[in-house]
């Protein structure tokens, strides 16, 4: 509730402030709004912030005698005893901010005031002055926080409290009678122009003769409506001109004028950082003062703006000693390259080189080189030996001895590797190794050769070769031979043998049921043992993703596995694949099954249900004939067909509004032998069987 008796004086106070400010208000309606807001907030809240203290006497003293409170808080002193007073009259303080007290008394009276203006307050008991009865009370302001820049378009006067909300690039125009408040706006350019226009006024710009005569026509620029609120964003640096059509010849009209944004730099031109964009001379031209080229002998490193004219003497860097033989006389600055001369022989192929000498004296004699006859770089007009002896002269010892030890691993049906020892030793070096192998029983070899460089700086390392392209379940016969650094070649090796593993056989009659609507069973028959069978399926969609049924494989002997997770009405394709090779790797079959294609039903009704009764196919399996039966309850749409594991329709039998007894014989004898899917479609599901053709 509003609290009359303590804070209305306050209210008053504050109310009155308000309105002498929002009386000198012209563009600033977002400060008008907090402001408004800010009274209606105090009053709703009954000025939840401020705050009551208490004064009491204690004997000849004030209890306590100084208090820090805010403005629109409320202080009461009470006479706990004695004679006593409060007197903070401007008669006794005339630096008070303003006065108040109450007449002496005795004990049980008690003295309120609410304090508005902020300052330093001091009182006494007039009765007790000389017992040294004062007291003071600080009043501090309340905080307003706001915009305390009187050059900001939002400047708050009440704002004590800058809070960093000071807009420079906005601006608002409103319609006060039949004038613009403000006509006139300085702004940038980019800067926001607000305006708020009343019911019968509005804002339409014109050109400078137009505006001039007090004119009503448009020149095609911003425009707005009766009692229209909208924005202008000058973009060019000009004055804008606009009038309210029906009250110019009021005087009703006003200007914007927009200054090019400021661009702030060094503005003399003779400066070395002279910014010719710049508008806004900012202090920092750096004015030459010496010569900062460092090719020049006047150069000065604490230069920052070099002036040319003060650098005179290029810096000519070379030898300056007249007595070298590099000397240069147009160096200006000896670069310490002086080459003193020295004398003696400068021919590092003679007996006699100096490598200190810098001038020959003709002194040279004697060839140098390896002198000694045992050694590969030996010269015979050599005088002098240089050390350049490196390589003796050794005489080939190698046997030339055909590879040993050879023997096969990684054998499976189509490939082998040939592997025997490593022929380089301390007197053979390999250049060249050939293996020749055959079926056994055929006339011709093949051959599979490994070379080194052919430098022979280190021998042929090579100890093993993967020869491909081998037949299943052959026997080979091979052999080896090698060539030698040096032009040695051994023999042919004694011929050995080996024999292919059997091809690895993939699955016969790959086929799939489905059990369930999100459930796929794969069969398949085999015709020689295997390790195991991997199934890929995906759906039959382009770039679907494969996956597997089975992981890793189905190791034989099991012949089928399930999928699930599938999707009903999906149409999938699959295929598989066996290994022989129980981690897998390339002992495998020749290639993937061709693809089988089915479709998930999207229900499933199992056979004697409420529909279809006493299904019976045989016999199952059979060379050709097979006898199908069953009973339809219910009047209902079938279809019966057989179909291949491609997906192929071999039959198709429509049956309209069937009921009762259904019985044929189906002929297969003319299809090849395997696996064939018998389905009878219903309204709610499909039912499958499958018939097996020997």
């Amino acid at each position: 509730m509003f609290c009359v008796t303590t804070h209305f004086l306050f209210y008053i106070l504050v109310f009155e402030k308000l309105l002498l400010f929002l009386g000198t208000l012209k563009n600033k309606l977002t400060t008008m709004k907090k402001l408004l807001f800010l009274i209606f907030l105090a009053l709703s809240l009954n000025i939840s912030a401020q705050n009551s203290h208490v004064v009491s006497t204690s004997g000849n003293s004030f209890a306590p005698n100084l208090l820090n409170i805010s403005v629109g808080d409320t202080v009461t002193w009470v006479n706990t005893g004695g004679w006593h007073n409060v007197n903070a009259t401007l008669a006794s303080y005339p630096n008070n901010p303003e006065g108040f007290g109450n007449a002496v008394a005795g004990a049980g009276w008690s003295f309120q005031w609410i304090f508005t203006i902020a300052g330093t307050y001091n009182y006494q008991c007039d009765p007790h002055v000389g017992y040294y009865m004062f007291g003071s009370v600080n009043v501090s302001a309340i905080p307003i926080f706001g915009c305390t820049d009187v050059l900001a378009s939002n400047y708050d006067p009440l704002a004590n409290n800058d809070d960093g909300s000071c807009d420079y690039t906005s601006f608002t125009i409103i319609t006060i009678g039949s004038t613009f408040s403000p006509d006139t706006i300085i702004c940038d350019v980019g800067d926001t122009i607000n305006f708020i226009l009343g019911g019968y006024h509005n804002a339409v710009e014109v050109s400078n003769s137009t505006w001039l005569v007090g004119g009503t026509t448009s020149n095609s620029g911003f425009s707005f409506g009766y009692g229209a609120t909208g924005q202008f964003i000058p973009t060019n640096a000009q004055t804008y001109y606009y009038v309210c059509q029906p009250h110019v010849t009021s005087g009703m009209k006003g200007v914007i004028i927009a200054n090019a944004l400021p661009i702030s730099g060094c503005t003399d031109s003779t400066a070395c950082n002279y910014n010719s964009a710049a508008n806004s001379d900012d202090g920092s031209c750096d004015l030459p003062n010496g010569c900062g080229d460092p090719l020049y002998i006047e150069y000065n490193s604490t230069v920052t703006c070099s002036d040319s004219s003060a650098c005179l003497n290029l810096i000519v860097n070379g030898c300056t000693d007249s007595t070298a033989t590099n000397y240069n006389a147009l160096a200006t600055v000896d670069d310490g390259s002086c080459i003193i001369p020295v004398y003696g022989c400068t021919g590092p192929s003679y007996c006699n080189y100096d490598p200190l000498a810098t001038m020959d004296d003709g002194s040279c004699a004697g060839m140098s080189g390896c002198t000694d006859p045992l050694y590969v770089e030996y010269s015979s007009i050599a005088n002098c030996d240089d050390g350049s002896c490196l390589t003796l002269v050794i005489t080939n010892t190698c046997s030339n001895p055909s590879p040993t030890n050879a023997y096969i691993s990684e054998l499976i049906h189509d490939r082998a590797r040939v592997n025997w020892d490593n022929m380089n030793d301390a007197n053979c070096m390999v250049n060249q190794y050939r293996i020749r192998y055959r079926a056994v029983g055929s006339s011709s070899w093949s051959s599979k050769t490994m070379s080194g460089s052919g430098l022979c700086v280190f021998g042929l390392n090579t100890a093993s070769k993967k020869i491909l392209g081998l037949t299943p379940s052959t026997t080979y016969e091979y052999y080896m031979k090698a060539w030698y650094c040096g032009g040695g070649v051994s023999g042919w090796s004694s011929i050995q043998n080996f024999t292919t593993a059997d091809e690895c056989q993939g699955v016969i009659n790959f086929a799939v049921t489905s059990p369930t609507t999100t459930k796929a069973t794969f069969t398949w028959d085999t015709t020689a043992a295997y390790s195991f069978a991997r199934i890929k399926l995906r759906p039959d969609t382009t770039n679907a993703v494969w996956t597997t049924a089975g992981g890793f494989g189905v190791f034989y002997p099991l012949v089928s596995k399930s999928k699930n997770g599938l999707t009903p009405g999906q149409t999938y394709r699959a295929s598989s694949r066996t290994w022989c090779d129980p981690t897998g790797g390339t002992y495998r079959s020749a290639g993937w099954t061709f693809p089988i294609f089915w479709t998930q039903p999207t229900s499933i009704r199992l056979e004697g249900g409420s529909a279809i009764n006493n299904l019976d196919v045989y016999p199952n399996p059979s060379r050709d004939i097979f006898n199908v039966s069953f009973t339809s309850e219910d009047a209902q749409d079938l279809k019966v067909r057989v179909l291949n594991l491609i997906g192929e329709e071999l039959i198709n039998e429509n049956l309209q509004q069937f009921i009762g007894e259904y019985s044929k014989q189906i002929n297969l004898g003319d299809n090849a032998k395997g696996i064939y899917f018998l389905e009878i479609v219903k309204s709610d599901g499909i039912i499958n069987k499958k018939l097996i053709v020997q």
